[in-house]
């Protein structure tokens, strides 16, 4: 199997946001959260889990606040870090491989200061506002890089990503470097999975 294409997921695949998803969640929250209490919600995915944690009530509200300033309070996308080897990795696999990053991300100015930011490979950025219209987008990638599904990964943190990737034929792999509590899940629907990106180029080599 001869693989051509890479497609990136950017938050929590190649990028440690967990910065700005705490200062976005007191900024909800109208609260400080202690270092204590971070260290025990930090790696959780989905916001229920999280508040309960901290022995707060969900409510649609809260959710809502926090994805208004998660997604659009531009001065907090500043502490955004790449995760370790995530830079060499992709600036690496780029002399083999056509690069694409698909996100999720509202603001797609965002996703290419990031990636200039810190001297990623400037692949092809798309960015999809709503997660439910990625199917469009990797039929996009599918058109433009001329190549077949099956010559093409997708990496993510994300089962949904997985699970539309593999619609297509696109072979998925799930990272969970930045969420650890979604390994399961990612095990389960993905074709393969890997701890953090570093372990990236050992997979491909043993795939193709």
């Amino acid at each position: 199997m001869t693989i051509k294409v890479l497609i990136f997921d950017i938050d929590l695949t190649i990028c440690n946001n967990s910065q700005r998803k705490r200062l976005a969640l007191e900024r909800a929250l109208s609260c400080k959260i202690s270092n204590q209490d971070w260290k025990q919600i930090k790696s959780e995915y989905y916001l229920d889990k999280i508040l309960s944690k901290l022995k707060i009530q969900y409510t649609e509200l809260i959710l809502q606040k926090f994805l208004s300033h998660f997604l659009y309070d531009e001065d907090l996308f500043q502490y955004d870090k790449p995760f370790q080897f995530a830079v060499p990795v992709i600036n690496e696999l780029k002399n083999k491989y056509k690069i694409y990053y698909l996100t999720a991300r509202t603001l797609c100015k965002t996703a290419h200061n990031f990636i200039t930011k810190y001297s990623f490979y400037d692949g092809n950025i798309y960015c999809c506002d709503d997660i439910n219209k990625k199917n469009s987008y990797f039929l996009k990638i599918i058109d433009h890089s001329i190549s077949k599904p099956y010559e093409i990964i997708s990496i993510s943190d994300l089962p949904d990503d997985a699970i539309t990737a593999k619609k297509f034929g696109i072979i998925s792999v799930g990272t969970y470097e930045g969420c650890p509590s979604n390994k399961n899940h990612l095990e389960k629907v993905c074709d393969y999975t890997i701890s953090n990106i570093n372990e990236l180029p050992n997979l491909l080599t043993n795939i193709s």
